[in-house]
């Protein structure tokens, strides 16, 4: 079984995202994400680029899953 690694980003008011970390596996980034959010009020989102799993935070930095629509799906 191939750990995932996920892509930590930051998302800005303005839309933007700047990259700011890669992680190994889901309790790494879940933990990561909230040491970034501790520091910035902006937004933290992983992505596991091979399966398109996303965690992100919300506005009351909870963690959530959910899967990014492949190309195909409208």
């Amino acid at each position: 079984m191939k750990q995932e690694i996920y892509e930590l980003f930051e998302k800005f008011t303005d839309g933007s995202s700047r990259w700011r970390d890669s992680v190994p596996g889901i309790e790494i980034t879940r933990l990561r994400l909230h040491e970034l959010a501790e520091r910035s009020e902006n937004q933290y989102y992983a992505i596991d680029l091979t399966t398109g799993r996303v965690l992100a935070l919300d506005s009351e930095r909870n963690a959530y899953e959910f899967r990014a629509p492949s190309k195909t799906e409208s």
